[in-house]
């Protein structure tokens, strides 16, 4: 496997205009955050699977201290979207300080998190997580992200992998031409991973299931965008964030398990969303190609 720095030249930011961008009073239909307190919130939708969420909420609870340490703030913000399971709804009760739980959601992955962003956001990044993540190293992996997501970066999201150590996720890119030209795909999907290959790479976009950004750049944003269906959001909120003249990172930040489909059927693909997308960043991506 061998990943090739993105050139720069690829995406031509201009600092001085998005420092005038950045500055505009921007009219967000999104809540404010309350505090840009240095950390991150989570922010992650479940619907039972004890074997997923319980060792997810574990692991994040165990970060904690060494978060506190860095000085640090770690919350987790729970969309819960229907959870029968006595044993997920017991769990719940018994969570330690810093986490919540926002109960009886309808299933959409851009409002649930939308309007979990909006119940108040004191930290300067949040995490957007899906419960079917499984981190070797959480801390690890969680403070490297933190750290990349800094200044021009935007938005910073980690290589995924398939419980069999082929890659899942590395980067988001499109296609340039052909019938499906501006359509996104994955690179590197189902190759072998190396966990000491060093990346820390510009890609056009990362993934939703771990995807870490600013506070106020989603708030600037607006959140996800709700016109999407099923897929999309999370490129559209990344496109969206280069708009405003903020870098995508991919990193290396260690073995990171994503359980692809584990809480949504295979194959589903949406063509309405991926012809909204088309008709909403086609012309902004054929400004920024070569």
């Amino acid at each position: 496997m061998v990943f090739k720095n993105t050139d720069e030249r690829i995406y031509p930011y201009n600092i001085d205009n998005m420092t005038r961008v950045n500055q505009l009073n921007y009219k967000s239909n999104r809540s404010k955050p309350l505090d840009n307190t240095p950390g991150i919130t989570a922010l992650i939708l479940n619907l039972d699977k004890p074997e997923l969420i319980i060792p997810l909420i574990d692991a994040l609870t165990a970060c904690k201290p060494i978060f506190k340490k860095l000085g640090l703030t770690l919350e987790v913000i729970i969309g819960d979207t229907g959870s029968k399971d006595p044993n997920i709804l017991k769990h719940y009760e018994s969570l330690c300080d810093g986490f919540r739980v926002m109960m009886n959601l309808k299933y959409h992955f851009s409002n649930n998190n939308n309007e979990l962003f909006d119940t108040g956001i004191k930290t300067s990044h949040i995490l957007l997580l899906n419960n079917d993540i499984i981190f070797k190293t959480p801390s690890d992996t969680l403070i490297n992200m933190y750290e990349t997501c800094q200044n021009f970066v935007g938005i910073s999201g980690p290589i995924l992998t398939y419980p069999d150590g082929k890659i899942q996720h590395a980067g988001v890119d499109y296609f340039k031409i052909g019938p499906l030209k501006n359509l996104c795909y994955h690179p590197f999907h189902q190759e072998d991973f190396n966990l000491q290959h060093p990346i820390n790479i510009f890609v056009p976009a990362v993934t939703g299931a771990c995807l870490m950004t600013k506070t106020e750049l989603y708030y600037q944003i607006g959140g996800l965008d709700e016109m999407y269906e099923a897929e999309c959001q999370d490129v559209a909120y990344c496109f969206s964030a280069q708009r405003l003249g903020f870098k995508i990172k991919l990193l290396n930040a260690g073995e990171i398990i994503h359980l692809e489909n584990a809480t949504r059927p295979k194959g589903h693909e949406h063509w309405p969303d991926r012809q909204r997308f088309v008709r909403k960043f086609g012309s902004f991506l054929d400004a920024i190609r070569i």
